[in-house]
């Protein structure tokens, strides 16, 4: 993790500045999300994530893989870069990553505030939290309330 003082970036020994979300998709099944500790959401400039995408030859189990899906469990991996503590959108986010290749993905922050009555139609009275799929609670936002509602 890389760290900035001033215009000096400084790189401190490998340590967990975050927590692993484990959650299920319906098309991609098996998920995770990393949320970085609210502590360290202010400090924290790059974040390197390596995924190993390879399986020995004729090792490959998935009984549960949807076999004419293109987008299956066994063509990559799918990137979703999205605000901590919300629930990824995947289908609308997602960023697939092919086996064998290296990917870098920059972002940049952009803090978005709708404005209440009379200025706008949104709420003060919003949950901070919505609990989905009897996971730990993700921070509110309208695709997890969305998605708290499918059946």
């Amino acid at each position: 993790v890389l760290y900035s003082e001033g215009s000096k970036r400084v790189l401190n020994d490998c340590h967990q500045v975050g927590q692993w979300r484990r959650f299920v998709h319906a098309q991609y099944l098996n998920c995770y999300s990393y949320d970085l500790l609210e502590k360290y959401r202010d400090h924290v400039r790059t974040i390197e994530l390596f995924v190993y995408l390879d399986v020995p030859p004729n090792k490959t189990s998935c009984v549960d893989c949807f076999s004419a899906e293109i987008k299956s469990q066994l063509s990559g991996a799918v990137v979703v870069v999205h605000n901590a503590d919300t629930y990824p959108d995947i289908n609308q986010e997602g960023i697939n990553i092919q086996p064998g290749s290296l990917t870098e993905i920059k972002v940049k922050t952009i803090k978005h505030i709708q404005k209440t009555p009379p200025y706008g139609r949104c709420s003060p009275d919003t949950p901070k939290t919505i609990e989905l799929y009897g996971a730990a609670p993700y921070r509110y936002s309208e695709h997890a309330c969305r998605m708290s509602t499918i059946q």
